[in-house]
């Protein structure tokens, strides 16, 4: 063995310039090990980092630099991708230094981000220089410019959306947050080097609706900004802000139609991608006081002039985004002070929702759903969060919060161990019920760290019930996250006898396509459809599809959001064997679901 074999690593790694890191997901990016190095490059000692929150990865960052680098980390998380960064440090003399920092993502088994790992080493550019001589002409390129489209970044989009605001020109503006609609899938279904493709021809094709004059920004991954200058109408300022919300969709409509025509004529993409639109309408003018802005008041037109800053007018076209996306697909919102105020409620929904789940607040209700014969021989278990005051909180509300948040997974695990309780119990007493059926998120369904075949058979085994009792529902969208994934652990569930219904059937994007990939026993035909099925020839023949899909594939067919007896009558007439809606049971309690089958009397279908 020679000498240079006892040379420790960190010896090695202390003759390189620079050093490497280790820091966690948190917003601070807090270092759990940095590498000898650290202090030459930051001028800070390893001791000072680890008592001093100002001196983690996200806080060395100088304050003009740190939104591109936070967004492009955020990307790299998201996309699963290594990031290569350029930006500049602050060292404790005030002045500045420029480093490379090279890193990657770490995920646990589950998925989970376990942290970053990276290395960074400085450079010569702006060492020894003050920040303050520093001016933004002067901001390096990197900063300001996205590597994959070329196009300005969230940085470089806030520099231009400030300095538009103090010139206080004449036009209106309007503040475009576009987002493609489940980019997850096209990543997953046409891989990572189509997906990339599919930004690059969104960005080439959105160029072309901007004048010179305007801003077209890639902010994070499948998120893009436009800044469009509008002449304003000469219009008094009362008739100006009647008529703004109709003008904006108006103008949004037309760029829409455009964009489109754009994209369909483009033939190297996999797939036409599905977007939605927030807009925020500033007015032009005089730059206003803080007094005199209607983003200072709880009320008022949100396209009179405003004094927001530009993080805060990015911040309400971005609301307007997230409520344009929980409308569905395809969709577009244009920004009113209630947005906020309605995010705000959010915010505070969501606080409730941990001590709700400490509290055990939550209950499962039971829907019928009702054979032809007019039996019940099941029941859909759906969430509940009853108030004080005896109502209850629309799972429309909190569901997606609880995906948000990651708490799905523990809510979904406590309400399949309570409904197969249940379901045991009342078995125990006599009363008899074919099987419940139970909602997965994608969350669930993809899980690694608990597969759902796994819980399943665990709850199942503790209760003493069949695998044939549990009906699974899934949406398409939950599958089209990952369908290897999804496909691999259906094909497991089917093969120990659980069924799978596909839920909100028609409503998805390749319904047909699904049915085909996915081992589907049940399709639950979507109350959209059944809504006009009474009077509306085109829904009588897209229901009637649906069954006659379902009958050739052998597959149980049961319709949704039944209200009204014309309804089940023409329901009836082209052969649908399965009902569930208010025309027979609302969700209920478990102790009357229970009166219903002790006393079951045959519903008239």
């Amino acid at each position: 063995m020679t000498a240079a074999a006892d040379v420790t690593m960190e010896q090695i790694l202390g003759t390189l310039p620079g050093f490497v890191y280790h820091c966690r997901g948190d917003q601070q990016r807090t270092f759990d090990t940095i590498g000898p190095g650290f202090q030459d490059c930051t001028g800070y000692t390893p001791e000072e980092a680890a008592t001093n929150p100002e001196l983690q990865h996200a806080g060395l960052i100088h304050a003009e630099d740190r939104p591109g680098i936070d967004a492009s980390i955020q990307e790299s998380i998201a996309r699963r991708q290594p990031y290569e960064l350029r930006y500049r440090i602050v060292r404790p003399d005030r002045s500045l230094r420029s480093v490379s920092d090279r890193g990657s993502p770490r995920f646990a088994a589950d998925g989970g981000l376990l942290g970053l790992a990276g290395f960074i080493t400085p450079s010569s550019e702006h060492r020894g220089t003050s920040p303050d001589a520093i001016g933004e002409d002067r901001l390096p390129q990197f900063a300001r410019k996205d590597l994959l489209t070329g196009l300005p970044n969230r940085q470089a989009a806030l520099e231009w959306l400030a300095q538009a605001r103090r010139e206080g020109r004449p036009e209106s503006l309007l503040i475009l947050n576009l987002d493609i609609d489940n980019f997850q899938w096209i990543n997953n279904t046409f891989g990572r080097e189509q997906a990339d493709h599919v930004i690059q021809v969104m960005a080439q094709e959105l160029r072309h609706l901007i004048k010179p004059d305007d801003l077209l920004a890639r902010l994070q991954s499948d998120e893009f900004l436009l800044m469009i200058r509008q002449t304003e109408p000469g219009q008094t300022d009362a008739a100006r802000t009647a008529d703004d919300t109709a003008h904006t969709e108006t103008v949004l409509q037309k760029l829409r139609i455009d964009f489109n025509s754009r994209l369909e004529e483009r033939h190297d993409i996999p797939y036409i991608p599905g977007y939605c639109i927030g807009c925020r309408h500033v007015h032009g003018g005089p730059r206003q006081t803080s007094a005199e802005s209607p983003a200072a008041s709880s009320s008022g037109p949100a396209a009179e002039p405003s004094t927001a800053d530009a993080e805060a007018l990015l911040l309400e076209a971005n609301t307007a985004l997230s409520e344009a996306k929980r409308s569905g697909v395809n969709r577009q919102s244009v920004f009113i002070p209630e947005m906020s105020r309605i995010i705000q409620r959010r915010i505070q929904l969501e606080s409730r929702l941990s001590m709700a789940q400490q509290l055990e607040e939550f209950r499962l209700h039971y829907q019928p759903i009702v054979r032809r014969d007019g039996l019940i021989v099941g029941a859909e278990a759906l969430m509940r969060w009853p108030q004080t005051d005896g109502s209850f909180i629309p799972p429309y509300l909190f569901i997606p919060l609880l995906e948000k948040n990651g708490r799905i997974r523990e809510v979904g695990r406590w309400l399949i161990a309570t409904a197969c309780e249940q379901l045991a119990r009342w078995r125990a007493d006599g009363l008899k019920l074919d099987y419940l059926s139970i909602n997965v998120s994608a969350a669930q369904l993809l899980s690694k760290e608990l597969p759902m075949h796994a819980l399943l058979l665990d709850t199942i085994s503790r209760h003493q019930l069949e695998p044939s009792s549990i009906l699974l529902e899934i949406t398409e969208t939950a599958v089209l996250e990952n369908m290897e994934l999804a496909r691999l652990e259906l094909e497991r569930l089917t093969s120990l006898g659980f069924g799978i219904a596909l839920d909100d059937f028609g409503t998805g994007y390749s319904s047909l396509l699904t049915l085909l990939q996915l081992p589907i026993s049940a399709l639950k035909i979507d109350k959209s459809f059944v809504d006009g099925i009474a009077d509306q020839p085109k829904s009588i023949a897209l229901v009637e599809t649906c069954i006659s899909i379902a009958d050739k594939l052998g597959l149980r067919c049961i319709a949704e959001g039944v209200e009204a007896e014309l309804q089940c009558q023409s329901l009836r007439k082209i052969g649908c064997q399965y009902f569930q809606g208010y025309l027979y049971d609302q969700a209920l309690p478990p102790q009357e679901l229970a009166l219903r089958l002790r006393g079951q009397q045959t519903f008239r279908i």
